[in-house]
């Protein structure tokens, strides 16, 4: 029996679901722009994978290793394959990213220039937004300009959270949104901006004025009048 031989589109398909454990279908066409039409991607690189059991496909939707499971970090990491391919300018960024060091999800260089980490969670975990805090730091003491971070999120109510939240550098946050009947999410970039030392002292003025409020044994009312004179 003669053993085929793979294109490099091939090769570079299978590599990127084998380095992060899934991607969506339509993903592949997104990966190779100057196939027309896009559905060549599917019948050409991503079927013959599939009918080779090369790898295999769940809910006509997930393309995962052979003989894997579809669980909830396969289906984040599909997200995140979303916003890469939104911050990326090629997709040879993609192709040439790696897996990250955790808590991050993947680390992409994009057009040999600019570097970014992008991490996934979708709760206000403590422990998660310390190590992410943690890793913003370093970078922003190393020389040169420093990765920047991405958080890839499902859950736009963690917005509200994250606004509380102080960071020692900028941080960018791209919201999956899927939606019956559609084959692609929307995808929403925000942007958490890095507080100022002048910002840090207002918020801690702020939180002593709370609390000594809190202690007073005054009304709001009552505090509101002093501050007004």
């Amino acid at each position: 029996m003669a053993v085929r031989t793979w294109s490099k589109d091939h090769q570079k398909v299978k590599e990127l679901v084998q380095n992060y454990g899934c991607i969506e279908k339509n993903q592949v066409s997104k990966l190779f722009p100057n196939l027309d039409p896009p559905e060549k991607a599917y019948k050409n690189i991503l079927y013959n994978l599939l009918k080779a059991r090369q790898l295999e496909m769940i809910d006509s939707r997930y393309v995962v290793p052979l003989g894997k499971q579809l669980k909830p970090k396969r289906i984040q990491a599909a997200d995140c394959m979303w916003a890469m391919l939104r911050v990326a300018k090629s997709p040879e960024d993609i192709f040439s990213s790696l897996p990250a060091r955790e808590p991050a999800f993947s680390y992409m260089c994009v057009d040999h220039q600019k570097s970014y980490e992008f991490f996934y969670c979708d709760s206000d975990d403590v422990l998660f937004f310390n190590a992410l805090k943690d890793r913003m730091a370093e970078y922003s003491q190393k020389p040169g300009e420093p990765v920047k971070c991405v958080l890839v999120t499902a859950n736009r109510e963690l917005l509200k959270a994250i606004k509380e939240m102080d960071f020692p550098a900028d941080l960018y946050i791209i919201i999956i949104s899927h939606h019956e009947g559609e084959s692609e999410p929307d995808v929403e970039v925000k942007k958490k901006t890095a507080d100022t030392e002048e910002v840090r002292r207002q918020k801690e003025e702020h939180k002593q004025l709370l609390n000594a409020f809190a202690n007073s044994g005054k009304t709001l009312q009552e505090v509101l009048d002093f501050l007004a004179g």
